[in-house]
């Protein structure tokens, strides 16, 4: 499984398991309730749950991340993560994409079909 990091203290989704191969759980269930770290930064495990979401490109299995996070913790910077990285695919990108990163990829879409429809004439 990918880099396990929580050692079997993490709650079961079997359903999910079943649907995708893994339980985002290991991963989601951190150590701190917040998933953040005493110092700067995020808990190894929500680390690593974050670069394991910036590697997922199928919208279906990003739904089950969002649904193990509300019934794990429900941490609203986490699923505003998720929510970057469902943004990012429906945009077909890498990494998370922001709401303003979102809007700004739209209105060039609309300039850009504006300027097609004129026939390229700006």
């Amino acid at each position: 499984m990918r880099g396990q990091t929580n050692a079997g203290d993490y709650p079961r989704f079997p359903d999910v398991v079943d649907a995708i191969g893994y339980n985002p759980a290991v991963w989601l269930h951190t150590r701190s309730q917040s998933g953040l770290d005493t110092g700067q930064g995020q808990t190894p495990e929500l680390a690593t749950a974050m670069a394991i979401v910036k590697g997922i490109d199928d919208p279906e299995e990003l739904a089950y991340w969002f649904q193990v996070e509300r019934r794990c913790r429900n941490r609203e910077h986490v699923i505003r993560k998720l929510d970057e990285r469902r943004r990012a695919i429906t945009h077909d990108r890498d990494g998370f994409l922001q709401e303003a990163d979102a809007d700004a990829d739209a209105a060039v879409d609309e300039s850009a079909a504006e300027i097609a429809a004129d026939g390229g004439s700006r």
